[in-house]
């Protein structure tokens, strides 16, 4: 990607409608149970003994991993506006209110605002470069990063999309994360994470150890797990290499998923149950996985009607899950799932 000077952005608000109906998804929890792949995952632990540490620990896939987390899909919601002149591609989103997300468009540029209660797209920023992540800070503001200029901007979602400042960051920025004050991004050539604070200054800079390169030399998405004001878990995925690893603020590797159930892992986030899920966009596939990666079990899937799931967002005061498409037929990127959990 072609690295552009950044120049004033184009903003423009349009309002953008569209029909959908409500069916219920008819893949049952035991259904779900059933498609776990049985194929045999690598799983490494660093709290194993010293002796195993220095080899992966084979484990079977599990398909005996107790079930909980059930969904319903509820609508599809669309999200292509009159305006978007290439098909969308919705490589992240956050809600930023009950009825509200915004989204980042990569292939047309743009940051949006939905209304998921009526399909309107209520503010829309388009840009000279590509933008690749976003998260949600307080008071009702967005941090959305673009690698080619090497900046985090931030963006006011109080009446519509506006930009407040930028930032300039150090690298290709890939993807960002809000946690605690801080912002987590990562970054490629050469892969390391950086925090910081939220005027911009380096409080942290990790770079992942020998063993993390091996499994996530092109690393995409990032979540962070904040256990206490001591231990933090960095979680990692790499869709070159198929696959997932945990890791310390040190860079130390605690665990890493790699199976041949697993291709093309995008996004991967924290849940507002405690564990992990990961786009497992080749295999149409969310995956639910605990701390230590050792299993990844089937939550939605394509019967589900997923293709390609690319990324996510929860908003638990409507207890929803949005799932965007990354499919290569646009008719499924025109949309994103709503589903429901009780």
């Amino acid at each position: 990607m072609a690295t552009n000077k950044p120049s004033k952005s184009e903003t423009q608000t349009e309002a953008s409608t569209g029909n959908s109906k409500t069916i219920e998804s008819r893949f049952t929890a035991a259904d779900r149970k059933q498609a776990v792949p049985s194929s045999t995952a690598l799983v490494y632990n660093s709290s194993a003994d010293a002796s195993v540490k220095d080899q992966l620990d084979i484990q079977q896939g599990s398909d005996a991993a107790p079930f909980e987390d059930e969904f319903r899909f509820n609508r599809d919601i669309k999200i292509k506006h009159d305006i978007d002149s290439n098909a969308c591609h919705i490589v992240a989103m956050t809600a930023v209110s009950d009825n509200e997300l915004v989204i980042v468009d990569c292939n047309n540029k743009s940051v949006k605002m939905v209304n998921v209660d009526n399909d309107v797209i209520s503010s829309y920023i388009k840009f000279d470069t590509h933008p690749c992540d976003i998260t949600t800070l307080p008071n009702r503001e967005v941090a959305v990063i673009f690698p080619a200029e090497q900046l985090i901007r931030i963006l006011s979602t109080t009446n519509g999309l506006s930009i407040k400042k930028s930032i300039k960051v150090s690298g290709e920025c890939l993807a960002v994360e809000y946690c605690n004050d801080r912002f987590y991004i990562l970054y490629r050539n050469p892969v390391k994470i950086q925090i910081l604070s939220l005027s911009g200054g380096v409080r942290q800079s990790i770079t992942p150890h020998s063993k993390c390169l091996e499994y996530i030399p092109k690393p995409q998405y990032i979540a962070v797990d904040i256990k206490d004001t001591s231990s933090t878990i960095l979680y990692l995925s790499d869709g070159t290499e198929n696959s997932i690893i945990s890791m310390d603020q040190q860079g130390k590797m605690l665990a890493v998923y790699k199976d041949e159930g697993l291709k093309n892992p995008q996004a991967i986030t924290k849940t507002p149950f405690g564990s992990i899920y990961v786009c497992n966009s080749g295999q149409d596939i969310i995956y639910k996985m605990e701390e230590g990666l050792t299993e990844g079990i089937v939550i939605l899937s394509s019967q589900d009607g997923l293709a390609y799931p690319h990324s996510m967002c929860f908003c638990p005061s409507r207890k929803s899950l949005y799932i965007s498409s990354g499919s290569p037929e646009s008719k499924y990127r025109f949309f994103i799932k709503q589903f429901i959990y009780d």
